[in-house]
């Protein structure tokens, strides 16, 4: 499993990183939970920025046969993910449900206590119920290399 990003990143920076680590090997399952940083929704149509990237990331993975795992990217009051959601849920494939995980309504509404004061970051309960939801949602997270 490959985890690649840092916190603020948009999906163009995070496939170039991506193109780089593949020089150096080619992991199982690659689990995408970009998005958040690539512009709100706008409706039903998701940001260019994450169509253009999301696109790029399959066809990376399906040349080189990797499994990608995809995830919802919660609402917050200031951007909606829903379009976002509504393709990864279409996919078929697999996903981690974080907008499931903290209670994200369409219009950016969080369980109570989840969503940080910046209303874009998690609090530690709502980082806690995120890394839970991982887990339910793709258990092998949790086991060690064979």
């Amino acid at each position: 499993v490959l985890f690649n990003g840092y916190s603020g990143e948009a999906s163009s920076a995070a496939i170039t990183a991506l193109t780089n680590a593949l020089k150096f090997g080619k992991p199982q399952k690659l689990v995408w939970c970009l998005g958040m940083n690539d512009g709100a929704d706008s409706g039903s149509t998701v940001s260019t920025n994450y169509a253009t990237g999301i696109a790029q990331v399959e066809a990376l993975c399906a040349a080189n046969g990797i499994e990608l795992i995809y995830a919802t990217i919660p609402s917050v009051p200031n951007q909606s993910n829903e379009a976002k959601n509504g393709y990864v849920r279409s996919t078929g494939k697999r996903y981690i449900d974080f907008a499931k995980a903290v209670g994200a309504s369409s219009s950016g509404v969080w369980y109570t206590g989840m969503l940080d004061e910046d209303n874009v970051h998690p609090t530690e309960a709502g980082a806690i119920a995120l890394y839970h939801r991982a887990i339910v949602d793709c258990p092998e997270l949790t086991f060690p290399n064979p």
